[in-house]
């Protein structure tokens, strides 16, 4: 573990503000098409990403993680965790397999889903898009004009189906909701880095106007969140059904522009701002925002190469390009509401300078080459992005992330829906230590004690901590990275999914560690007393 990580060190014993700690919430997360299986095989629905596997670009997701058969597996092994919620993804593909119509069977199947999550103790948190739309809707519906309509449509007659469906059963409507899964990573992937499934050129593909299609995706993206935001606010007051708790998450960048500034051009009409002074109040929150997430850090160059990135980002993607998110949000009256009822954001590593192999070094170079002839000889000619089995563990920057997104104010509450950590193992093949050493049980350790930092020391408004995942998962294009709690041993064909394991891919008791954690939290919120909370936090 880093030097950042020295937080989780942090003494609690007799530490007054403890009980800050019952605003927290802990939960695992799984998603619809990495988990489930029974996706786009012969006689199966088919998502977009099926034609790239059957022509060999990526990896065939097979059985998956199996978890559309093993829903009791998961609820017992979530309850075993001592979780408030487990996340979990309603397939678009599966509930709508060949046109805009649903299926019934698929919506009964995911409502006896949510009533044996429930009955086991946790509730559900809700996906309606995890990075995989129907296979009809072909490779680039957020190119399309239409898309935020289609998406509206789709997200609210499911969730109204699925609502009636529970209240059968004697459960209650669903209460917290994501529309879209990390819509900015969704746009890059698919149209800067080209490793998501796409029909129109990407940058990776050697197409310049790959920048141009990720911003229009996102402003499809955008759009969508807000309509169905409002749509399902609309629908749950019609019903009866109380005020649903609806958001978007983001991948938490130090990029604001594609980031957390989402979340700002999101909240810019409620807190008055006009059309006329979005850029000047974008680019005003852009430097508060890098001033709270690198202040202290040690190191000044991930601060410089993310300040000029993002500055030529906000040049290229100023909110003037965000049209159809504008048209939305500033309709009247609907303008003085913010389509978000909380923050949620994944975090992983978020520095732009790390998530190129050799990006220092870039930055150094840069900074110091005398002419382009030396600059050519640096070791920028070795780029390449991170895997995620290469990502840094830096439980401390999780402090200053938090602190950054909690501003303007007033705060909403911050739900961290997405934070995990990677081993690579091949198909199989066995677990590869990590080059700095982390294991999963340091990594949980680390980042729940920088959780209780910013909860109670800072008093940041965080509500929940979700760990991804709970079983290994294919990882969009391919197996090798495992960020389980429980390892999956490798399916023997494409229709049966391998075991679940009782440790993670190293062998590691994992989950044991995160149920300690989370037992340590509740018992330090209710006693004050942090003594077991530090003996957790310090682990073996």
């Amino acid at each position: 573990m880093s030097d950042d990580a020295g937080v989780h060190g942090t003494r609690w014993t007799g530490h007054r503000g403890l009980d800050r700690l019952r605003a927290i919430e802990f939960g695992v997360a799984t998603s619809g098409f990495q988990s489930e299986g029974g996706l786009d095989g012969d006689a199966e629905p088919q998502t977009h990403w099926s034609p790239w596997q059957r022509a060999g670009r990526i990896e065939r997701i097979g059985a998956g993680a199996g978890l559309w058969t093993r829903f009791p597996e998961a609820a017992r092994r979530a309850r075993l965790l001592g979780v408030s919620w487990l996340r979990m993804g309603v397939e678009w593909a599966r509930l709508c397999p060949t046109g805009p119509s649903l299926d019934p069977a698929a919506v009964e199947a995911y409502a006896d889903r949510i009533v044996t999550v429930r009955a086991h103790g946790p509730d559900v948190l809700v996906t309606l898009l995890h990075f995989t739309h129907p296979a009809w809707l072909g490779a680039d519906l957020w190119l399309s004009s239409d898309a935020p309509r289609v998406f509206t449509d789709y997200a609210l007659r499911a969730v109204e189906a699925l609502n009636r469906a529970l209240v059968r059963r004697g459960s209650a409507p669903l209460r917290r909701l994501l529309t879209l899964n990390e819509p900015n990573m969704l746009a890059l992937a698919s149209y800067v880095a080209g490793v998501f499934p796409h029909g129109a050129g990407s940058v990776g593909d050697g197409d310049p106007r790959g920048f141009t299609r990720a911003i229009t995706a996102l402003d499809a993206m955008l759009a969508a969140h807000v309509s169905a935001w409002r749509g399902l606010h609309a629908l749950y007051a019609r019903e009866g059904w109380g005020a649903p708790d609806v958001s978007t998450n983001v991948n938490l960048l130090d990029l604001h522009t594609v980031s957390k500034g989402l979340f700002d051009l999101l909240r810019a009409p409620s807190l008055g701002v006009p059309v006329s002074g979005l850029a000047a109040h974008m680019a005003s929150l852009r430097a508060r925002y890098h001033r709270d997430l690198f202040d202290g850090d040690r190191d000044p160059r991930r601060a410089r190469f993310a300040r000029v990135l993002d500055g030529a980002l906000a040049r290229l993607a100023p909110p003037a390009r965000f049209d159809r998110t504008l048209a939305a949000l500033y309709e009247q009256p609907h303008a003085r509401t913010a389509p978000l009822d909380h923050l949620a954001v994944d975090v992983y590593d978020p520095f732009s300078a790390q998530q190129l192999v050799h990006g220092e070094a870039l930055v150094d170079a840069l900074a110091g080459a005398p002419s382009l002839r030396a600059l050519w000889s640096t070791r920028w000619r070795a780029l390449r992005l991170a895997e995620p089995w290469e990502w840094r563990c830096q439980p401390e920057t999780l402090v200053r992330a938090l602190r950054a997104l909690a501003w303007p104010a007033p705060t909403l509450p911050i739900d961290v829906d997405e934070n995990g950590m990677a081993l690579r193992r091949d198909v199989g093949g066995v677990a590869v230590p990590r080059a700095d050493g982390v294991t999963r049980p340091a990594f949980l350790r680390g980042y729940v004690g920088a959780l209780v930092e910013a909860c109670v020391r800072e008093e940041l408004p965080v509500r929940s901590y979700v760990h991804w995942t709970l079983v290994d998962n294919y990882e969009l294009g391919r197996w090798a990275p495992r960020f389980g709690l429980y390892g999956l041993d490798d399916a023997h064909d494409a229709q049966h999914a391998g075991p679940w394991r009782t440790t993670d891919a190293a062998g590691d008791d994992a989950a044991e560690t995160y149920a300690a954690l989370i037992a340590a939290v509740r018992e330090a919120a209710e006693t004050g007393d942090g003594a077991a909370l530090d003996r957790a936090l310090a682990g073996p």
